[in-house]
Formats: C-alpha cells, structure tokens, sequence
C-alpha cells in the first residue's frame, strides 16, 4: 500500500490530535505470555474482578447471539428501565456509553472549546485531561491532601469565568481515597450552577458503606450541575462488554445525546448489564472476595515493611521503595505479574495492585518477596 503523504497529513489533522496522548491500558494477559514464553500470567493492573461473571450470565449469552444481526437499541430501554426501577431516578435522566470512558469523552465534545477550561484533581484519572486535550481545552490541576485525597476546597479555588467542567473521581483512582458527603455537598453549595461537576463514581460499590461516603444520587435532587458516573466494568465484571452510564439533569443528558452516536452500547452489552444488576449472589460473591484480599494484602505490605494506603476501591496503591513504579512493574512482568505503574498519574514512586483471587493475591506477593529479596 502507497504511503501517505506525512507533510501532507499534518497539515489536514486538527493541532489538538497531533499533539494528543493516547491512553495507555495495562498490559494484556497474551501479550505477556506470547512475549515471555509463559503458561501462566497473572494481571492486577486494570482493576477487573477476577471472578469474572456468574454462570447465570454464561448461560444467558446462547441465547442472546441469535439476535446479534440486529442493530442494538439505541436508547438502551430495557437497561434503562430496569436502572430507573432500581434506582428510584427517571428513565429520562440516563445517558449509556461504551464503557464510562465514551460518557467522559462525549462530555468534552458536548461543552468544551479551546477557550475553556476544566479543573480535576492531581493524581487522577488521566481520562479527564485527555477529554479536554481533544477539544484544546486547559486542564487545571488542584492539589491532594497530605493523605493523598482530593482536596474539594481547593478546586473551588481555581474556578474561573473559563471553567466548564469539574470532574472528581470518588474513590479517586488511583490512590482509593473519597471526598465525603459533607466536604461535597458544601462544594455544590458554594460554586456556581454553570459549572458542571463530574462525580465518576466508578468504584462506588465497594465504598458506599464506608462512613460518610456521599449519598449521590439524593444530591441530584439539590444540584442540577451536579452528573454521576458509574460503569459495569469494574463489580459486575463486564469490562470487556463497555458499558457505563451518567445520571443528570433532563436537559444535561439531551444535550449530550444530540452526539452520542447511534448503537453505541451493543446488544449483548445491555441484556447482560440487565442481569447483572440482579444478580445478587455475585455480587455479594464479588464484594467478600474484595475484602478478604484487602485484608490479606494489607498484612503482608506490613510485614514486608511496604507503605501503603487504605483503600475504598478494589486495588491498592503502595510504595514502590527504591525501585520505583516503572522498574517494579518490568521485574514483576518477569514474573507473570501484572500491575500498575503510575508514572502516568505523576506518582513514579507508587504502583497500583488490583485486588484479585487468593491465588492471585498470593502469587503477587511471593513475586514480590523475591524482588525485594
């Protein structure tokens, strides 16, 4: 095939494309092994649950394929109407996305401009910048508490005529920490009602028992500026199907739906996310296998003298020692272990462990010990 013309090309392309940074997943389980020659590999990088799904979802999938030639419904009805009932929020106020990731970058698309800017926190999900880079947008950056947690008061303080977006990740990945209801109810309070505040409450389920952790869905009723976030990628194990959704306003979400392309959550998506939301014994399943791997790797970084920090999320962020993230990360690979480094999160002394099976949990710390040897 004739090359392209590269002169010729960056002429044509937005300024805002070429000077882009694409997002960087974690490293894929076949990857490691056709590279390394291994049989067995183990990933603790991209917070998946390691259960993977129930058999009643498995069961479900034969059936589902015979209609796979169809276009999906666009307006995700079934999935919609199952979340309002579930929820107690209109079906008017959802909006579905490939994955939260989509829903995060059709907010760029749909508000900002080159003269804007939005506000997020240091040491965040980088998803956030990426969507304001794309429509040349500014990203502001607030400082985290000595405790490594988004500092609400903060933010507040860099808002300008020019900010369009506030985006907060709660438990904030990567390092599983969480604003609490009071901190963020006093935030909506006093900023004002053109700036839209992006709660991403991915990791919601397994924090929203911890003490004080917000009541969202009720500061919708308060806030119109105020949009949640939440995907069926991270407890209900469906990461591979991309499927995520926003909560807000009527006319928030209409906006928004003006571009969103057609059929963009697939059919299978949306009938599993369904079962999902009712399948309570994995769930329950899910969340005893989070808690006991909190617990059991929590004693094992005290032992091993590792610094850590308590976490809301399903993964843990540690201190790398004197290795750092990115070399932690490569002498582990060597091993069958995969996690995160977090170079990218401006965090090049940390890395990030997913919270996996037993099985999992203990071959990533025997690697370790041998690391650390």
């Amino acid at each position: 095939m004739k090359k392209f013309n590269e002169e010729i090309l960056g002429k044509i392309t937005r300024k805002e494309v070429l000077s882009f940074e694409p997002y960087v997943p974690g490293k894929p389980i076949d990857e490691l092994k056709r590279e390394l020659n291994f049989t067995e590999v183990y990933k603790l990088a991209s917070n998946e649950n390691s259960l993977g799904v129930s058999e009643k979802i498995i069961n479900e999938i034969p059936e589902m394929l015979k209609n796979i030639y169809r276009y999906p419904d666009s307006n995700s009805f079934v999935l919609r109407q199952a979340l309002s009932k579930k929820l107690n929020i209109p079906e008017e106020n959802f909006l579905f996305g490939n994955g939260s990731d989509e829903v995060i970058e059709l907010m760029g698309k749909t508000f900002l401009t080159e003269d804007d800017e939005i506000i997020m926190s240091e040491h965040s999900f980088v998803r956030y910048k990426m969507a304001a880079d794309l429509m040349g947008a500014k990203t502001l950056f607030s400082k985290m508490t000595d405790f490594y947690k988004v500092d609400l008061k903060n933010m507040a303080s860099l808002i300008t005529e020019k900010t369009k977006i506030v985006f907060i990740s709660n438990p904030n990945n990567p390092t599983g920490t969480f604003v609490a209801e009071k901190e963020l109810k006093n935030f909506l309070q006093n900023i004002p009602e053109n700036v839209l505040v992006f709660l991403d409450e991915a990791y919601l389920e397994f924090a929203y028992k911890s003490s004080g952790y917000p009541k969202s869905l009720e500061l919708l009723n308060e806030f119109p500026n105020l949009l949640v976030s939440r995907t069926f990628s991270k407890l209900h194990a469906l990461a591979g199907l991309r499927i995520g959704y926003l909560i807000g306003d009527k006319g928030i979400i209409d906006t928004i739906n003006r571009i969103k392309p057609p059929f963009n959550v697939n059919i299978i998506a949306q009938n599993i996310a369904k079962i999902s939301l009712e399948d309570n014994e994995h769930i329950t399943k899910s969340l005893e296998m989070i808690e006991k791997g909190k617990k059991y790797l929590y004693e094992e970084f005290k032992k091993l003298n590792i610094k850590f920090f308590e976490t809301s999320a399903n993964f843990i962020m540690f201190h790398a020692g004197s290795l750092g993230g990115k070399e932690l990360f490569k002498k582990l690979l060597l091993k069958g272990i995969i996690i995160r480094a977090l170079d990218e999160y401006d965090l090049r002394s940390f890395a990030r462990v997913s919270i996996g099976k037993k099985e999992e949990n203990e071959k990533f710390i025997e690697a370790l010990k041998e690391v650390y040897k």
